[in-house]
């Protein structure tokens, strides 16, 4: 296993995010011991490791555009 999976996503932000550019890509570095930590401590569910990394990451990548949308409007 790799020390690092990389989530990308292509967000295109509607209401407040929008911005006349269109379309955001943001690419994660996430640690594979944080996708591997998180299976162990959730044994119960059976997600994919990519899965997890989309749950660890989306959340991340949201942020990172609401902000970077804040900034340009400052």
């Amino acid at each position: 296993m790799s020390q690092f999976l990389y989530v990308q996503f292509k967000i295109n932000p509607k209401g407040f995010l929008a911005k006349p550019s269109g379309d955001e890509t943001v690419t994660i570095e996430l640690p594979a011991k944080h996708v591997a930590d998180w299976k162990l401590e959730r044994p119960h569910l059976k997600f994919s490791d990519q899965e997890v990394a989309i749950e660890l990451t989306q959340p991340v990548a949201i942020d990172l555009i609401a902000n970077s949308r804040e900034e340009q409007d400052v």
